[in-house]
């Protein structure tokens, strides 16, 4: 999450983000999810990502999911 922390001054780990968001494990995707949500942008790639987690993924993913839809803002309003 030290990405995330940094904000769009990560951008050149944006391309490995978006990638790990077809990852298998549904903490990586949560993870990288929840990093491009505070980098800024992505909205459109990550809302999906998100909405799927919150029917697949266990407790503490399906939170992640629910406080970074909230992070995306209106982006997120149909999830």
């Amino acid at each position: 999450m030290m990405l995330a922390k940094i904000g769009p001054d990560a951008s050149a780990a944006e391309a490995g983000l978006v990638k790990s968001l077809n990852d298998s494990s549904s903490l990586v995707r949560a993870n990288a999810a929840s990093a491009l949500s505070l980098m800024g942008g992505h909205s459109e790639e990550i809302v999906p990502v998100l909405r799927g987690l919150l029917d697949e993924g266990g407790p503490n993913v399906r939170t992640m999911a629910t406080y970074t839809l909230g992070n995306v803002g209106k982006s997120a309003e149909s999830a």
